[in-house]
């Protein structure tokens, strides 16, 4: 086995083992030994790669994340079809959203906001603009604000709140 795919995979054991305790313990009390263990690691392994356990939750994260957009297709659909392309990032979320949520436990806003980046990025349609990267940030920013707020507050139907989201990015974004 080449190195770089040993590396990816107790990379990869250590996550797994991290995640599983993750469900169970909030992130103070998850301890490097027992995560080790649970990996068939060693803690010298572990900090070979990552600093502590909130760097690990960061590592782990962002694989979920490529994970989900790794073949995402619907790049700059945002302009053309808002509401689908909202659909169509919730889905690729869909299958580790569980996890993206015991793992944003205690830390929703730093969650939040590499959220948004995502949606931002698979939204732009040329990665030099910076006047674009900034009206995406904006809408985007709201977008997500508004699906926050009506899930605390739970004002109106998911249906309700897509129609207004379409709304609101045609009308920041211009589309007619």
């Amino acid at each position: 086995m080449k190195n770089s795919q040993r590396t990816k995979l107790t990379k990869r054991k250590i996550g797994d083992a991290y995640l599983e305790l993750r469900r169970r313990f909030p992130i103070e009390r998850i301890r490097i030994t027992e995560l080790c263990r649970l990996a068939n690691s060693n803690r010298t392994t572990f900090y070979h790669y990552f600093e502590d356990v909130y760097d690990l939750n960061e590592a782990v994260e962002n694989r979920i994340l490529e994970e989900c957009f790794e073949n995402f297709p619907f790049r700059g659909l945002i302009y053309t079809d808002p509401d689908r392309y909202l659909q169509e990032f919730s889905k690729a979320l869909e299958p580790h959203r569980e996890d993206l949520m015991y793992l944003a436990k205690d830390r929703e806003t730093q969650q939040y906001a590499k959220l948004n980046r995502w949606l931002v990025n698979l939204a732009k349609k040329n990665d030099e603009n910076a006047e674009e990267d900034l009206i995406l940030t904006y809408v985007i920013a709201g977008v997500t604000q508004v699906i926050s707020e009506n899930k605390a507050r739970g004002l109106y139907s998911e249906e309700q709140v897509r129609r207004l989201l379409n709304r609101l990015i045609r009308h920041c974004l211009n589309i007619q």
